[in-house]
C-alpha cells in the first residue's frame, strides 16, 4: 500500500479511493486538453519523472470542497488567482477560461502559499501576520508606514544584552516567508538577517 503526504503533512494512502478517483479525474482532464501525446522515447534522450501532489481543496470554513491530485514533471502550475475590482470582468473572465480549460472555482481566495486569508469588504487580512504578531508578543502594538527607521545603523558589535538566537531566528523565517505577500519587507528582513548568530536586544528591537 502507497503512502504520500498532503501540503498540510497529512499522511494519506493511494488506497482511499478518493484520492484514486482525484488521479483518475485528473488524468481524463489531461487526455481532453491534449496537454501531451504518448511517444516512444529517443534513444539519446532520458525521461523525466513525475510525482503526484495530493491537495484537500478547501473553503474558508475549512470544509473539503473536494480531493485534488496532480502529476507534477518539475515545474507545473494549474492554480489561477483573479484579482479585479469589478466582478462582472472577474466573471467574464472566468467564462472565458473554463471555455478552453476545464476548471473548478471553489470561490473567494482562502489560501496562498499556505498562508490562510480573511476577506472582508475593506481588506483581506492575512491571518499568517497576526501569527507572527502573536509570536513575537506584539498583538496589541501599533502600525507603523515604515518596517525600520531610516538611517539606523547596526553591526555585530552592537552593545546591548544578547537573547536568544534560536527565538531571533525564528522571527527571522517567519517574516521572510512574509515577504511572499509583502515585498516591501524583503531589504529589512535581509538586512536583520546578517545578525542572526549573535543578535542582541538592539537587533530584536529593530526586528519588532
Amino acid at each position: 500500500m502507497g503512502h504520500c503526504l498532503l501540503s498540510s503533512d497529512e499522511l494519506v494512502t493511494y488506497a482511499e479511493e478518493a484520492w484514486r478517483k482525484a488521479m483518475r479525474d485528473e488524468m481524463e482532464a489531461i487526455d481532453q486538453s491534449q496537454t501531451w501525446e504518448l511517444v516512444t522515447t529517443p534513444t539519446s534522450c532520458r525521461p523525466i519523472g513525475l510525482k503526484w501532489i495530493f491537495e484537500l481543496k478547501k473553503n474558508a470554513r475549512g470544509e473539503v470542497l473536494r480531493h485534488k491530485a496532480r502529476p507534477v514533471v518539475k515545474v507545473y502550475v494549474d492554480d489561477l488567482i483573479v484579482i479585479g475590482e469589478n466582478d462582472s470582468d472577474i466573471s467574464e473572465f472566468k467564462g472565458q477560461i473554463k471555455h478552453f480549460f476545464e476548471m473548478s472555482d471553489i470561490g473567494h481566495l482562502c489560501s496562498y502559499l499556505g498562508i490562510e486569508m480573511v476577506q472582508k469588504e475593506a481588506c483581506i487580512t492575512l491571518t499568517y501576520a497576526l501569527t507572527i504578531l502573536d509570536f513575537a508578543k506584539m498583538g496589541d502594538c501599533n502600525p507603523m508606514q515604515a518596517p525600520l527607521e531610516a538611517r539606523v545603523k547596526f553591526s555585530q558589535s552592537n552593545s546591548g544584552p544578547s537573547v536568544d538566537s534560536t527565538y531571533f531566528r525564528s522571527l527571522i523565517g517567519s517574516l521572510r516567508y512574509l515577504t511572499h505577500t509583502h515585498p516591501d519587507l524583503t531589504y529589512f528582513v535581509g538586512f536583520l538577517s546578517r545578525f542572526m548568530e549573535h543578535p542582541t536586544s538592539k537587533h530584536l528591537t529593530a526586528i519588532k
